[in-house]
């Protein structure tokens, strides 16, 4: 069974920490393969911005999450590549 993570604060995002799940663990954060690393639609941040949010509206996301805390007014995408996001 999977385990739920309750965010301290659903509108900020630590970006020294997993951009997802905002918490610590001893697993490495890793960042995602960027457009210059990936062809066309493999690019991390593009399937995070998009596959997120549809995650959320069928309420399938494993973790709490708030799409909109990943989204500084650009974009999910913009927003991600800009603080330079990891994750788990």
């Amino acid at each position: 069974m999977s385990e739920l993570n309750v965010l301290a604060s659903p509108t900020a995002t630590d970006w020294s920490k997993c951009c997802l799940c905002q918490t610590e663990k001893e697993e490495e954060l890793k960042s995602p393969p960027t457009r210059y690393e990936a062809k066309g639609d493999r690019d991390g941040y593009v399937m995070i911005a998009r596959n997120v949010p549809l995650f959320k509206d069928i309420n399938r996301l494993p973790i709490l999450l708030d799409p909109k805390r990943l989204d500084e007014g650009n974009g999910i995408e913009d927003t991600l590549r800009k603080n330079q996001a990891k994750y788990h």
